[in-house]
Order: C-alpha cells, then structure tokens, then sequence
C-alpha cells in the first residue's frame, strides 16, 4: 500500500468496524461521503489488504457460554494434550515470550469450566 490512511479512510475503519453489516450508504452518511466514493475507499481499502476479512461477533451468553477466560500456558507434554481436549472452548490462542508460551482466550459455561481447570499439569 502506497497511500497513506486520510481522515475520510480512519472515518471508514471506524464505522466498518463498529458494524461492518450496515449497508455501504449507511457508512457513506455516518463519514459524511456520498454513495459511490465510500464504496471506492472501502474496495481499495480491501484490494490494499488493510480490510482483511469480516467477522460476525457473537454473544456468548446466549450461547449459554457464560464465563470468559484468559488463560496463561506452559506447554509440557501433559498440558498441551488436555488443552487439545478442551479446544472446542477455546476461541483463540496467541503465542508469547516470558515464562508461558501461550495464552488463551476461553469461554465456557460455568458447568463446563472445570474441563479448563483440568488442564493445569500435576
């Protein structure tokens, strides 16, 4: 990407990221663009690869999901074994430099927490 973000583009982002299932003429009149230009700004913003891709963002309680973790991992034999166990809950997982070498974002019902409880190594 050769151009450097403008206002209007940050505008953009902004409002894409808020809700990037609203129609192009509801984003268009929320960054004060008209229809057409909008719509070329988030086509190049796409083509550029500062758009990657879109996401729906769920609501994890009414998928009966009602506790949400952060959790630290060392990963010896035993816990990435359990952690594999317990992936369906799950969402995300980043690597990490220091004393863990993953952290996990989980979420998990609250009957179900102790699976994650589990994977702490004996």
């Amino acid at each position: 990407m050769d151009k450097i973000l403008d206002e209007a583009d940050r505008r953009i982002l902004r409002e894409l990221q808020r809700d990037s299932s609203r129609p192009i003429a509801h984003v268009a009149e929320a960054v004060g663009l008209s229809h057409a230009p909008c719509w070329r700004r988030v086509q190049r913003l796409r083509a550029d690869g500062v758009i990657v891709r879109e996401a729906a963002i769920l609501d994890w309680q009414k998928l009966g999901w009602e506790l949400e973790l952060f959790v630290f991992l060392k990963a010896s034999q035993y816990g990435r074994a359990m952690v594999r166990n317990a992936t369906s809950e799950i969402t995300s997982v980043w690597r990490s430099v220091g004393a863990n070498s993953r952290q996990s974002k989980a979420v998990t019902s609250l009957s179900s927490s102790t699976t994650l409880a589990r994977c702490k190594s004996p």
